[in-house]
């Protein structure tokens, strides 16, 4: 496989799962008494703050594939292949339970860090675009 070809196999899901991070994953209704009625939303980011990290290693891994030897394009690849199932499950954490998640961030938003504020999740498209990618 030809440096460019690898260049595109990877910067081209790199570029999708960076750019949906920053894309609304989860968005809902929250009926906390004090946030009260109040629509949340909740990017990429937010719901999996492990994504920029994961990107920062891919692109790293990437560096590696197309300036190194064989042994550590080798390497490289292996990199590459467990961030990619590293993000997978990152994105089926949320996708499992996108109420905690959005429950989460409500919290946040209402100032109780660590606790779980009831949310009616809705899941937008772009986790699924980040877990194929």
């Amino acid at each position: 496989m030809s440096k460019r070809a690898v260049a595109l196999a990877v910067l081209v899901p790199l570029a999708l799962i960076g750019g949906s991070a920053a894309q609304p994953w989860l968005t809902g209704v929250s009926t906390d008494p004090i946030l009260g009625r109040a629509t949340v939303t909740a990017t990429g980011g937010q719901v999996v703050p492990a994504a920029p990290a994961v990107l920062l290693v891919v692109g790293a891994a990437l560096l590696a594939l197309l300036t190194g030897g064989a042994r550590v394009r080798q390497v490289g690849g292996a990199v590459v292949a467990l961030a990619g199932a590293g993000v997978a499950a990152l994105v089926a954490g949320v996708l499992a339970a996108p109420g905690d998640a959005l429950g989460r961030r409500a919290a946040e938003l209402a100032g109780r860090a660590g606790a779980l504020v009831p949310v009616d999740a809705r899941v937008t498209p772009w986790p699924y675009a980040a877990g194929l990618a």
